[in-house]
């Protein structure tokens, strides 16, 4: 069964503090947010600890740039008893998957070389399901020098553009240089990519190198939307596998350099959720008399990057002479660089979920790093900063 059949995600903005103590929820402030004792709808402190309580954003809810409203939790109530799961999830960036083609010395006795791509990625796999989509390749070798043969690499591969990989040659210093010796502009040990035009000239005229490709996977576009988003993708970037089919000796290799990694936290990514969360609460997202899509209330900003906090918890009921267990999730976004929010919401939900067995994630949240171009994958974490409670 799902743990999430219902669903809220709660924006906040300006890096502001958490709603003090002894406040009502019509004090919150636009993007401010604040937990709330559910017996007294009173904020409370970080050493307060409810049997019930939820929490609540300012929003803006008729255009005007001024709070008019907030929008809370998932249900009525979080029970501290129920609850299930608590995790953060820092915002990391995507990264291009490089793959480089080295070790090419053309057998100027053979003509033809050819060598294979497979693209991967959402909407390929949208488009033909999980059928194979590759292209080949082929280069004439007309008596090339290696560095020319790789020329025409970056040629053939850069001239059949499908916005799927760009090719960039690469030159690799085969032993060392130094500034006091070579002049360069620093020093490069045997292997290291030169990457200073200046010092390109000195090493090819020494001759100590060798001409290597890279190919980099190019992302999709994320699609810019206002309400309805068919063209949305969560995973955008490609993925290739690479192969030699023809031609090229066994020292020949094209191997994985840079591994692809998938963005989290990209403010279109949380404005899908809301829109999910639209159709949770309302299942008609399109209007019944035009079929266009209806005015929905995203409060995440595209383009802007979000740490995320989740919540998932049960919410025990009694209708009738029946008992209700129903299963809850609420998203909180906070924009990566708001840390005072983040650090003050944070200690306020460790204490409510802590006396329930779960870890305190203010570690956590302490070591994620506000720079949007750093990768955080969860896998290099410690079970101590890895976001899972």
């Amino acid at each position: 069964m799902s743990r999430d059949n219902v669903k809220r995600v709660l924006v906040t903005s300006g890096n502001q503090a958490v709603l003090a103590a002894a406040s009502k929820p019509e004090n919150l402030a636009l993007g401010q947010v604040g937990v709330f004792d559910a017996a007294t709808n009173i904020s409370i402190a970080a050493a307060s600890t409810p049997r019930e309580f939820y929490i609540s954003v300012g929003i803006d809810e008729t255009g005007t740039g001024l709070v008019s409203g907030t929008k809370d939790s998932a249900g009525q109530v979080i029970q501290a008893k129920n609850i299930r799961a608590y995790t953060f999830r820092p915002h990391t960036p995507a990264r291009a998957q490089v793959l480089r083609m080295k070790g090419v010395i053309p057998d100027n006795t053979i003509e033809d070389y050819a060598f294979k791509f497979e693209f991967r990625n959402a909407k390929i796999y949208r488009h033909q399901g999980t059928n194979q989509f590759t292209q080949t390749y082929a280069i004439l070798n007309q008596k090339y020098t290696p560095e020319a043969f790789m020329d025409e690499v970056v040629a053939t591969v850069n001239a059949n553009d499908q916005g799927l990989v760009v090719a960039s040659k690469v030159v690799v210093t085969t032993k060392a240089f130094t500034v006091a010796t070579n002049a360069t502009s620093k020093e490069y040990a045997s292997g290291d990519d030169v990457t200073v035009p200046g010092d390109i000239v000195i090493v090819r005229a020494d001759g100590g190198f060798v001409a290597q490709v890279d190919f980099t996977s190019i992302s999709l576009a994320a699609n810019k939307t206002t309400n309805l988003n068919l063209s949305y993708y969560d995973l955008r970037q490609t993925v290739i596998i690479g192969s030699l089919v023809e031609g090229f000796t066994l020292a020949a290799s094209i191997v994985e350099t840079v591994e692809v990694r998938f963005e989290e936290g990209d403010g279109n990514q949380i404005r899908q959720s809301e829109f999910h969360e639209t159709g949770l609460a309302d299942p008609y997202v399109l209007s019944d008399s035009t079929g266009t899509a209806r005015v929905l209330p995203y409060n995440a900003v595209g383009g802007t990057k979000y740490d995320r906090i989740c919540f998932e918890y049960d919410q025990f009921s009694v209708a009738g002479w029946q008992e209700h267990l129903n299963n809850l999730l609420t998203e909180i976004a906070i924009p990566a660089t708001d840390t005072v929010t983040r650090g003050a919401l944070i200690a306020i939900l460790d204490a409510q979920a802590t006396p329930q067995g779960f870890d305190a994630l203010a570690d956590d949240a302490a070591g994620a790093s506000v720079d949007p171009a750093v990768v955080e994958p969860t896998e290099d974490e410690t079970a101590a900063t890895d976001g899972i409670a």
